[in-house]
């Protein structure tokens, strides 16, 4: 048991400490990107997109619509280690807590991200990130892919699908990469 307990602060550190991240993607949403490359916006120290598409589902069936922010989908140069990426998954709207969040690359390729375990705020509410063990290899496939497809469940048990277009990802990777050093 006492395992069990060490690994669920583990985790708990983890998502407070990418929390924390969530502030500075607040903050920066509101200035300008030093360059827009296809779908992909890039800054200083990051890169996102906007979803060109967002569907809903509630018990199978599509709605036709949902209050709810634009979805937009994050790649971040670590604070700790430059050489590191971290991914992240803003919702625009409170993701179901602890749960699973898929990401398909061309329908093909998949990844999970995951939301808070136990969330203190709304921030923390719409937010889903990428095991750090797992970002070197999405960002790979989000640099092959032409199509990422992000499913999540709401806190109120909608079923949400965001389609984000990777035209630009690489360039805009390699220039907040290159802009960050």
């Amino acid at each position: 048991m006492g395992k069990k307990i060490r690994m669920l602060k583990s985790v708990i550190l983890f998502f407070h400490t990418i929390a924390l991240l969530t502030v500075s993607y607040a903050q920066a949403e509101e200035s300008k990107p030093e360059e827009i490359l296809n779908d992909w916006s890039a800054f200083n120290c990051y890169t996102v997109s906007a979803a060109i598409e967002m569907l809903a589902f509630k018990n199978g069936e599509k709605l036709s619509k949902v209050s709810r922010d634009k979805g937009r989908f994050y790649i971040q140069m670590s604070e700790t280690n430059p050489d590191n990426f971290e991914v992240t998954y803003f919702a625009g709207f409170p993701l179901k807590t602890a749960s699973q969040v898929i990401v398909k690359i061309d329908n093909n390729k998949k990844f999970l991200l995951y939301s808070h375990p136990e969330p203190q705020n709304s921030g923390e509410k719409s937010y889903a990130w990428s095991h750090p063990k797992d970002d070197e290899d999405l960002i790979k496939a989000l640099k092959k892919g032409s199509e990422a497809i992000i499913e999540s469940n709401s806190h109120t048990g909608k079923v949400i699908k965001d389609t984000f277009a990777l035209s630009g990802f690489t360039a805009a990777f390699n220039f907040m990469k290159n802009r960050c050093k």
